[in-house]
């Protein structure tokens, strides 16, 4: 048997400096609950006129409606915030509702497209972001009118734009929101 001789050799290839890029970290739950609260209501206020024909007197009546979001709180995962509608100045419905976000579905997170409403002067383009549970998690949330005497659940809730812009960007922040609470991306 012959002896053998082993002999390694180590090459260092430089290529050019190597950088190091550090990046940008997506917002936590806190910057995004942040940005909802002072954006959501800006962005989802809808105005406009409808004109309506009377039963009475047979002729066009003109209805200023008013759409508002308001009070909204991201506590802990939990997204709460008040719809209030008006017709004429007066408000008709105010509803309180709430939403657990790691019981959405973020595939059902959606922007649709532009609708316009019938009857409306200057008819204004409308776009609504829609946010569903999986049916699975039966239905996660809840909406109160002022005349019901508890919470109702449903299996999702939406609200309106006349950006289709400022949709995509709540929805992208409801997802973010979500993703953060532990929603699954799809029904299964």
């Amino acid at each position: 048997m012959r002896p053998c001789a082993l002999t390694l050799t180590c090459v260092t290839l430089l290529v050019g400096p190597t950088v190091t890029v550090a990046q940008e970290s997506s917002p936590s739950l806190e910057a995004t609950a942040a940005w909802l609260s002072s954006e959501l209501p800006k962005l989802t206020s809808i105005h406009y006129q409808r004109i309506t024909r009377s039963m009475s007197s047979g002729g066009d009546v003109a209805m200023a409606i008013d759409k508002r979001t308001s009070d909204v709180v991201l506590e802990g995962c939990t997204l709460r915030w008040t719809a209030t509608h008006s017709v004429d100045g007066t408000v008709r419905l105010i509803s309180k509702l709430s939403a657990p976000l790691g019981r959405v579905d973020k595939q059902a997170i959606t922007v649709g497209a532009a609708f316009t409403l019938a009857g409306v002067s200057h008819r204004p383009s409308v776009y609504t972001l829609n946010v569903r549970s999986p049916r699975t998690m039966g239905k996660p949330f809840t909406y109160q009118g002022a005349s019901d005497p508890a919470p109702k659940p449903d299996f999702g809730f939406s609200f309106d734009f006349t950006d289709r812009n400022n949709a995509v960007r709540v929805a992208q922040a409801l997802k973010r929101a979500a993703t953060l609470c532990g929603a699954h991306a799809g029904p299964f």
